[in-house]
């Protein structure tokens, strides 16, 4: 039986004080999620486009930030977002609150309003959290004119791939939403549910070419 815990209680049981220092974040990659969560969150079946639906927001980054943080929130830090001004630029916890009280609202919104979406909600949930990622990155692709192969299949092609990943690792980096480095790896050892996964770097073309499919870590 799976039991619900607060806010208040995750952070207890998992304190993070290495982030409890903010730094800058930057406009480009704040800009690209806006628009991202934004814009899927407003158009919600059930979100009424009204005030009304950005005071739980506004109450949830305060909650955030209080219980993770230690602080209070800053006047008019949503509505700097939702518009994208950056006259007071945004800090990395203040995006962390940003991030969750809009995902909280929006999974509360499609549970109040089921009768109005054709699946199941976990599903409805997953789906949101897709749609956001597919926004972001396809922003993402545009802005840094990533060149990307079509499939992999040849040395070429995965370093071509390879390329475009570090690429967007130093955008992230460089933003902020990835305090100082970037972790992607296809040398693989890690075990996912009752499989004993080992990938090499070297092995990926063949285990795409014999099973197409291969494995990274992020």
């Amino acid at each position: 039986m799976m039991t619900s815990k607060t806010l208040a209680e995750v952070v207890l049981e998992r304190p993070f004080p290495e982030y409890a220092q903010w730094w800058r974040m930057g406009r480009e990659f704040l800009d690209f999620m806006s628009t991202a969560i934004v814009g899927e969150w407003s158009t919600l079946p059930g979100n009424g486009g009204d005030r009304a639906m950005v005071d739980p927001v506004e109450a949830y980054v305060q909650e955030y930030t209080q219980a993770v943080f230690g602080r209070s929130a800053r006047r008019g830090l949503v509505d700097d977002f939702v518009q994208k001004r950056h006259a007071q630029p945004i800090q990395s916890g203040e995006f962390d609150a940003l991030s969750y009280a809009f995902y909280r609202s929006a999974f509360e919104i499609m549970a109040q309003n089921m009768q109005l979406y054709a699946e199941p909600l976990a599903r409805e949930r997953r789906l949101f959290t897709q749609r956001v990622g597919k926004i972001f990155y396809a922003q993402v692709h545009e802005h840094l004119a990533l060149q990307l192969p079509k499939s992999v299949q040849t040395e070429d092609q995965f370093a071509q791939l390879q390329t475009g990943i570090a690429t967007v690792g130093k955008f992230l980096v460089a933003q902020g939403y990835l305090r100082d480095h970037f972790r992607f790896t296809f040398d693989v050892d890690a075990v996912a549910g009752r499989t004993h996964i080992q990938q090499q770097t070297s092995d990926v073309l063949e285990n795409l070419r014999q099973n197409n499919l291969a494995h990274a870590l992020y």
